[in-house]
């Protein structure tokens, strides 16, 4: 009788393993984000502290972000509001025509950079409202600004497949990622 159960314990032991493998081979081959549809890099060198601080802390609260097919994405919701409270720091910003000192100064270039990740993976531009002058972030015309409660960067998820969106600083270089399970067939051009 003890060998008869030892048996039995055996090959559920067995059983559970192999079950537990195939899941996991599964999720494995599953995953649904395998291929990156999109990158765009802006260099923050000529940022001030505060502006790469404010940049450093919104684009950490973007990375990871996943938008399931026919979702629309807020900047603003997702990483505002950008107050001193919540940490950001003092400084410069495009306020219509002037420049003015507030909380979360040089958080823009967060927002061009995604907004050229997006473009470029060919999601849908839902909102996007340009600065009322030039940047040097990103060339002429591929800037998205972000003020509260004026302007704000929406993107839509279009394809049928979730996508996720991951944010990378390094040596002064911030970097957007889109991730999803294929590549469209068809890329936005730059």
């Amino acid at each position: 009788m003890r060998i008869k159960m030892e048996k039995r314990a055996k090959i559920i032991s067995i059983s559970l393993i192999v079950f537990t493998m195939v899941a996991m081979a599964a999720v494995y081959f599953n995953r649904p984000f395998t291929h990156r549809l999109s990158a765009y890099v802006t260099d923050m060198t000529y940022r001030t502290n505060e502006q790469r601080a404010n940049i450093k802390m919104a684009a950490g609260s973007i990375s990871g972000v996943i938008l399931k097919s026919g979702e629309t994405f807020s900047l603003g919701d997702q990483a505002g509001p950008f107050t001193e409270e919540r940490g950001f720091r003092p400084e410069r910003s495009f306020r219509e025509k002037s420049v003015v000192k507030e909380a979360g100064g040089g958080v823009c270039q967060l927002s061009s950079t995604l907004y050229n990740a997006a473009r470029i993976a060919g999601l849908e531009i839902v909102e996007r409202v340009p600065h009322s002058q030039g940047v040097a972030s990103v060339p002429p015309g591929l800037d998205a600004t972000l003020a509260e409660g004026v302007a704000d960067l929406k993107i839509k998820n279009t394809y049928s497949f979730p996508i996720k969106i991951e944010s990378k600083i390094s040596q002064g270089q911030l970097m957007i990622e889109i991730w999803g399970k294929e590549t469209p067939h068809v890329m936005a051009s730059l």
